[in-house]
């Protein structure tokens, strides 16, 4: 269903200013529906002081005097009438400017200085380190067989690596080694389907015993558990354990400090220090490792999920805690020649496979911040 971006904007403008007949929540419930940037477009603009402050900007109207002349004039009684029609034209501005770009993908492109091109995210090749001693990389496109001990086969596939063969049998260890600037997908032999982030390892049996299966990360995946109500599915990470009922959820390591597990649809359990805590639908578990504290909690999964969809999604969050992200995707260095822009915050979403100076160009034009890109180093100032 296509929707103008002028019709969209008169719709959240109801919205916000509750004013939607049952038929417009059900055409802007449909347009949320239909792509998840549009629901990241609307949790950018729940603050209503956010839109009286674009509204400002965009007409370069001195508002506060604007309000105060209004109420001398008609009183107070009206006062809140007129709040609601700067709400709903502030909503319609920002609105008609942010969501044509999400409709049409247009950029504007403001320059960055010197910044050169690095190697395109998530082609850096994957290290395969097989049980038997044997090391085998693994390029993006490529395809291969490989027979195992115990009637095993490993098959690369454009996508990743899928195991199929023999199960039960005594395990066999493999490790899948994802550097910086990498990604890879990979399917278990019991089914369960594994995308794996950037800066990542995966130690797993070639088969799973009997009795239970069990994997080893550090880093960043994403798992979609193949349910098997007999044979229990455990992720261990240095600092937590999750328990698995047959579910999709994400688990993170890379967070300085703390792991964090965010649960999409199923039930996890998540145990540290001996404790085992379950997790609902739509909940974030995060674990800080210093003060050995689990905190669960109800929670936007956006950033925690949305990179395997191809979108960074950032809440608010600091800048250096954003480029450290992005190091990691584009194996670069980042130096501050300036430390107070660590501090600078940004919410909004990139496209995670743009290349970096598509990125830099997204992020200045939101924080007052210079890129320079020399070689692999990155200068922030």
């Amino acid at each position: 269903m296509k929707k103008g971006s002028d019709r969209i904007a008169e719709l959240l403008a109801l919205y916000y200013t509750g004013e939607l007949s049952d038929a417009e929540k059900q055409l802007l419930e449909e347009w949320l529906q239909e792509d998840e940037r549009h629901s990241l477009l609307l949790r950018e603009l729940m603050s209503p002081e956010e839109f009286i402050e674009k509204y400002r900007q965009s007409r370069a109207i001195d508002s506060d005097r604007l309000l105060n002349d209004f109420e001398n004039r008609v009183g107070l009684q009206r006062r809140k009438r007129f709040i609601r029609m700067v709400w709903a034209a502030a909503v319609a501005v920002l609105v008609l400017g942010v969501s044509i770009s999400l409709l049409h993908n247009e950029w504007q492109k403001p320059v960055v200085r010197q910044v050169t091109e690095v190697a395109l995210p998530g082609k850096a090749a994957t290290v395969l380190l097989l049980g038997d001693g044997r090391k085998v990389t693994l390029s993006p496109g490529d395809s291969m067989v490989v027979n195992l001990p115990e009637s095993a086969r490993l098959t690369e596939k454009q996508d990743g690596l899928v195991y199929s063969g023999n199960t039960g049998q005594s395990e066999k260890y493999n490790t899948l080694q994802v550097p910086r600037g990498g990604e890879y997908k990979i399917v278990l032999s019991d089914g369960t389907y594994v995308h794996l982030n950037a800066y990542t390892e995966l130690r797993y049996p070639v088969t799973f015993s009997d009795s239970n299966r069990i994997v080893y990360l550090s880093g960043e995946a994403w798992f979609e558990v193949k349910k098997d109500s007999e044979h229990p599915f455990y992720v261990k990470t240095e600092h937590m354990q999750v328990q698995v009922y047959g579910t999709a959820f994400a688990v993170n390591t890379l967070f300085e400090g703390q792991t964090t597990v965010a649960l999409v649809n199923g039930s996890v359990g998540v145990s540290a220090d001996g404790k085992e805590l379950e997790m609902q639908p739509s909940q974030l578990a995060c674990y800080n490792h210093s003060e050995h504290l689990m905190k669960i909690s109800e929670a936007d999964l956006a950033p925690y999920t949305a990179w395997r969809k191809g979108l960074l999604v950032f809440d608010d969050q600091p800048l250096e805690q954003i480029l450290n992200r992005l190091a990691l995707w584009y194996d670069i260095e980042v130096f501050y020649a300036n430390e107070s822009v660590r501090r600078e915050t940004f919410t909004g979403y990139l496209k995670r496979y743009d290349s970096i100076g598509v990125i830099l160009k997204a992020l200045q034009r939101t924080i007052a911040v210079r890129f320079e890109l020399k070689g692999r180093t990155l200068i922030v100032s």
